[in-house]
Order: C-alpha cells, then structure tokens, then sequence
C-alpha cells in the first residue's frame, strides 16, 4: 500500500521515533474509535483490492495497529503501527521522515475525522513521490511507476525501450508506454540483505540473522548451512558461539550425535542470550517497529521460494516474533511511566490542597500566592 511503501521506500537515515509522551486522559474506548477512523482514511486511498482493518489483538491505551486483507489473505500491521500523543498527533511509528528523522504524523485525534487524516497522509505520499521521481530513461527494473489515469502504483518487472511492463499489489500486471506513467526510484531504499549462511562482514550484515540461525540450529541442519554459519560467526568476532558451531560439525561428521547435540544447545543459548542483548539495544519503539518491518519483509521474500529455505523462513519467523514481543514490552513500559506521573502528580496535589488549607492563616500573601500557582501547574498537567 502506498502510504507505507512509499513513505517507507523513499525514506533513508535512522529513525528517532517521535517526541512526545502519551496522554494520561485516553481511554481504551476513545483509542478504539481513533483506530477506526485512521482504517477508515486509509481505504479512501488504498489501493484496489486492498482493505485496511484494526488490529483488535494488539490495540493498547494509545496505541494500535492496521492489518491489511489483501485477496482475502491478511497481511498483520501492513498498515502501520501508531502511537496517539498527549499533542493530538497520531503517529505512525512503522514509518520516518528522512528530512527530521522523526516519524510522520497523520493528524491529530482530538478532531480529525478521517476524511481530513487522508488528506494529510495523500499529501505526505504526493510529496514522496515528487522527491523520488525520476525520468523515463533513468527507469529500471526494481523501480516503481505510477500509472497516471488510474492514480495506481506498480512495480517494474520489464523494461523496453518505451515500454514498460508492471506488477501491482493485488496480483495483476500490464505494459504501458512511459507517457502514461510517473516513474520513482527505488534506489533510496537502504535494507540489510537477509543473512544466508558463509556471508561476511559487510556494512549491512545481518547480525539478527545469524543469531537466529543459531538459536534454531539442530542436528537436522544440513552441514553445509552449519558450515557456512561457523564462517560467518568467524567473520563477525562471534568466536565464543563460532567454538560451538565447529564442535558441533566435528561430532557429526565422526557420528557422535550426543556430543553433536550438546554442542547445539549450547550454541542455541548463546545466540538467543546475543539476540535478547541485540532487542534492548534498541531503545526506541520506533527501532523496534522498524526492524519487525524489515523482518516481515524478509520473511515474505523468503516464503516466495521456500525450497531449500526451511531453517531461514523459521528463524526468520521466530525473529519477529520476539520483535513483536519487544515492541509490546516496550508500549507497556512507557503506559506504565505515564500511569506512574499521573498518580505522583495526584498525590502532589493532594498534598498542595491541604497545606493550602491548613496553614492559610498564617502563611504570607506572597507564599500563599506561590502556592496558589504551583497548584494551578499540577493541575494543568492532570
């Protein structure tokens, strides 16, 4: 879908999340019928075939997610991940602006309906778009196209001359002459590669990747795999967990399946002690947010050709799994902070009124004025 492919796709740099705190005010209710509005906005402007929908297993106080029901197959938070703040913005936290490295806000629940938040997200989308717009000539395979009568984005499979042939999200594909299309470069797009076992350093290694690999790894994984996984180990200066991977290939070519084993379950444990270590690393939800996208895309590519691919599309799978699990600690965590200052504010305020009463008699005009404004403070905060 546009608004986060393309919002996505033509962004680059590291993403700070946003600045704000949640609201202390917001009920379960009210985040509910915020949600459905943002689904609402986004089928106005969705791509034919595609429907937005709440996810109702993961909406949270301020928070929620959007599935997207593509031919009948629900593709879970494809529509965004959001946060509501305490300054009205809904923000969608799967997706940054590579301009103030913040994530964009699609508008401000206190008021807009739905029609005015799918403007806002139709702007940011058309700004997108100019940004990344390229001409016909420098257009390749990879790129994407906007067919201009139809308002319809598809990817490039098939490049002629003139003639350019594309694939679209709900399955159908068409050639077109390139006076009936935009063209957008994709060359933005900044991915880690999905790890594949013997890769070496790089600037984009994917170090989630290997652990999950090893997390997974059983005397079921062909030796070659277990083989590539020790270079990699190797190569990264993961040589405490790379020990355990050489032993367990030692004892399995000699056929000791009992020493093969314990070696694998030591390797197991260290790569899923690394990859907890790697999930609090990244302190922000919107990091969190950002790399279970990256995994769902990974893993999506992978199902695309799974022969061969069985121990990666698992480990691929549990690596999201755990992403999401973070990403929902994480959301509980900064729920819990704002329950924790409303109730140390109560208390303040509590203590303030009584001080006021019990000690007006014979206190100042002038301490009883400060005090009258420090109470007026806390109470503006509740």
């Amino acid at each position: 879908m546009k608004h986060v492919k393309l919002f996505e796709e033509f962004t680059s740099g590291v993403s700070e999340g946003y600045s704000g705190n949640f609201p202390k005010d917001i009920t379960l209710a009210k985040t509910k019928k915020v949600a459905e509005e943002v689904a609402k906005a986004m089928n106005m402007i969705a791509e034919p075939g595609e429907e937005y929908k709440v996810n109702t297993k993961t909406i949270d106080n301020a928070s929620f997610d959007l599935d997207v029901v593509r031919n009948g197959m629900v593709d879970e938070y494809d529509g965004g991940s959001y946060n509501l703040y305490d300054d009205g913005s809904i923000v969608n936290m799967a997706t940054w602006d590579r301009k103030t490295g913040e994530s964009p806000v699609f508008g401000d629940w206190r008021k807009d309906n739905a029609k005015k938040i799918a403007a806002n997200v139709k702007k940011m989308m058309n700004e997108s778009l100019t940004e990344a717009a390229i001409k016909w000539q420098d257009a390749k395979e990879g790129d994407s196209a906007l067919v201009k009568d139809l308002n319809k984005l598809g990817l490039i499979v098939k490049a002629y001359g003139r003639k350019f042939h594309l694939k679209f999200p709900d399955g159908s594909d068409k050639t077109y002459d390139a006076s009936e299309l935009e063209f957008i470069t994709n060359e933005a797009v900044s991915e880690a590669e999905s790890y594949r076992p013997g890769d070496k350093w790089s600037r984009d290694f994917d170090y989630d990747g290997m652990l999950q690999m090893g997390a997974e790894a059983s005397i079921k994984t062909p030796i070659r795999d277990l083989e590539g996984l020790y270079k990699s180990m190797v190569d990264v200066n993961y040589h405490k967990e790379a020990r355990h991977a050489d032993a367990a290939i030692e004892a399995l070519e000699s056929g000791d399946k009992t020493t093969a084993i314990k070696e694998l379950k030591e390797l197991n444990k260290l790569c899923k002690q690394a990859l907890e270590e790697s999930l609090h690393e990244s302190k922000s939800e919107a990091e969190l947010v950002k790399k279970a996208n990256q995994f769902k895309k990974e893993l999506m590519q992978l199902k695309k050709d799974p022969k061969g691919n069985e121990l990666r599309i698992a480990a691929k799978e549990e690596q999201l799994s755990r992403v999401a699990q973070a990403i929902r600690n994480a959301r509980a965590d900064k729920m819990g902070e704002a329950v924790t200052e409303a109730k140390d504010l109560r208390s303040l305020q509590k203590a303030l009124d009584r001080l006021q009463n019990d000690y007006e008699a014979v206190l100042d005009d002038e301490t009883l004025d400060a005090m009258a404004e420090l109470i007026m403070t806390v109470n503006s905060k509740l």
